[in-house]
């Protein structure tokens, strides 16, 4: 089975979502990994999280021991860590070609670009406009039939 890819924002919620749809989230998560789903984090994203969550301008800030706790346990229960290897820069260069991203449009080209290297075909994402000229499905993990 390909494991599904996981975006900053699913992470971020996550994490530190404190409401229903986090709740349905991390139930949802939970559900399709006892049924055997896989899933992957790219590292970029991980670097995302880290930035966001250990912020000292964050509303809800994470103190770096406590997110580098979590982030071990991510992968620990199973999830991928997906790294840039040799075909990166092929994807990477395509989807830059197609899109022309500006500003910080490229950080999900370098997402996608790993998810595409390593055969990923589908990422949850809050993000509508997710590299729309990249093959992966879009999906927004809380509008899916078992998301509660």
């Amino acid at each position: 089975m390909i494991p599904i890819a996981l975006d900053t924002n699913v992470l971020l919620k996550v994490m530190r979502g404190d409401d229903a749809p986090a709740d349905a989230l991390r139930a949802l998560i939970a559900h399709r990994a006892a049924q055997g789903t896989t899933f992957a984090v790219p590292v970029f994203c991980v670097g995302e999280l880290w930035r966001i969550v250990t912020d000292r301008r964050a509303t809800v800030r994470v103190a770096p021991k406590r997110a580098l706790a979590w982030i071990d346990r991510l992968v620990s229960d199973g999830a991928t860590l997906l790294t840039p290897g040799p075909g990166y820069w092929v994807a990477m260069k395509m989807l830059l070609a197609r899109g022309l991203p500006e500003g910080l449009g490229v950080f999900d080209c370098q997402i996608a670009a790993t998810c595409q290297e390593h055969g990923i075909e589908e990422i949850w994402t809050f993000d509508r406009a997710f590299v729309p000229h990249s093959h992966l499905r879009v999906i927004d993990p809380l509008d899916l039939p078992d998301a509660g």
